[in-house]
């Protein structure tokens, strides 16, 4: 059974939610999905909770629709290109200003607090974002994400991917140099000793196919106070995909059932 039945057309919401200017915010508004661009910079969110859903690399909005399909009701999600990930944009990607876009959704929609689940790159967009704003993140879900990635292994993907001819990444709506360029940024992350810093309920998701990914998540697990391990069967590094169902039973039972953290700020006040 679909957790909400109020969805038109998930292909157009996605569509939309990756196309400023394009006017279907009543597809957006009845699938509890709302984006920057659609929603006029007045809207406030006073009953619904803001959940940010940020794809990963070689992943457009369009990856997020299953688990749009099946959005709680209470939540209100956005699921925005990365900066400098986009077709056609000009701005180059770096992992802050990513998570600088992120942060902004707070003012954009009047709230003081927000969740975001990410994957792969989105997952260390989300988890720089809970770092550098801990009482911006209420809870936190990083799937397929790295804290300082072996430089090794960075190279033979790059190596790799840079032998994907450029029109098979368009057809998946990537370009090839900005996927490069992303690559390339996410390579020089390095989120140990910060991790501490992190304030918001944790979440960490790993396919159980993905090895490459496994030990950082496990590292992520235990460096981030209270956060939680689960691992999801039959799946890789795009999990939210490989394994849809599996995927949105952790994370929506997640955000059901755990309390957010206090940030140290709140605490102290």
């Amino acid at each position: 059974m679909k957790r909400t039945n109020c969805v038109r057309s998930v292909n157009a919401v996605l569509a939309c939610a990756s196309c400023p200017g394009d006017d279907a915010g009543g597809s957006l508004r009845s699938a509890g999905v709302v984006t920057p661009s659609i929603v006029p910079q007045a809207t406030r969110l006073t009953t619904m909770r803001l959940l940010a859903l940020l794809h990963g690399l070689g992943q457009t909005p369009q990856s997020w629709q299953d688990q749009v399909t099946e959005l709680p009701p209470g939540f209100r999600a956005v699921a925005p290109w990365l900066r400098g990930m986009r077709p056609a944009r000009t701005e180059e990607f770096s992992v802050e200003g990513a998570a600088d876009d992120v942060l902004a959704l707070l003012n954009q929609y009047g709230v003081e607090q927000m969740s975001i689940v990410g994957v792969s790159l989105g997952a260390m967009v989300a988890l720089d974002a809970a770092i550098r704003a801990p009482e911006a993140v209420s809870h936190l879900v990083l799937a397929s994400g790295q804290i300082n990635p072996p430089r090794s292994v960075m190279r033979m993907q790059r190596l790799a991917f840079s032998l994907i001819p450029a029109k098979r990444l368009a057809a998946m709506g990537v370009e090839k140099r900005r996927f490069l360029r992303a690559l390339d940024a996410a390579a020089q992350i390095d989120y140990r000793g910060r991790l501490g810093a992190v304030t918001a309920a944790t979440l960490v998701l790993v396919g159980d196919q993905d090895r490459a990914n496994r030990p950082a998540a496990e590292a992520l697990a235990a460096g981030i106070t209270g956060a939680r391990l689960e691992v999801i069967p039959g799946a890789g590094q795009q999990v939210n995909t490989d394994n849809p169902a599996a995927f949105n039973k952790a994370v929506y039972d997640f955000l059901a059932s755990a309390p957010p953290r206090r940030s140290s700020a709140s605490m102290g006040a």
